[in-house]
């Protein structure tokens, strides 16, 4: 089923377009959360734990859909610990990235 918008005016619809524009411009590189939980090696469900628990913030679009963009990759990915053995209570899952 396709989606059809409607504006009450042009003016509205043009200022629609030049946010999804800028949002374009600002993040050529935006993940939707399944896509990044990919890319960090961490399940879904361990990102929705972290932006609720202030670890990892997702951005929100103006529909409130969870994204991250390449700078959030850099900082999970750049600052993140070796991996440590885990004991049997622990999972990699639970693991949280550090603190900036």
């Amino acid at each position: 089923m396709e989606r059809v918008l409607i504006y009450s005016s042009d003016k509205e619809r043009e200022l629609t377009l030049d946010i999804v524009r800028k949002c374009v411009l600002y993040y050529p590189h935006m993940y939707n959360i399944s896509q990044f939980a990919k890319k960090v090696g961490v399940a879904v469900k361990t990102l929705q734990r972290w932006d609720r628990e202030g670890r990892l913030v997702a951005h929100r679009t103006l529909t409130n859909r969870r994204y991250y963009t390449d700078e959030d990759l850099a900082r999970v990915l750049g600052l993140s610990t070796p991996k440590k053995v885990l004991t049997d209570d622990q999972s990699a899952q639970d693991q949280a990235p550090p603190d900036a």
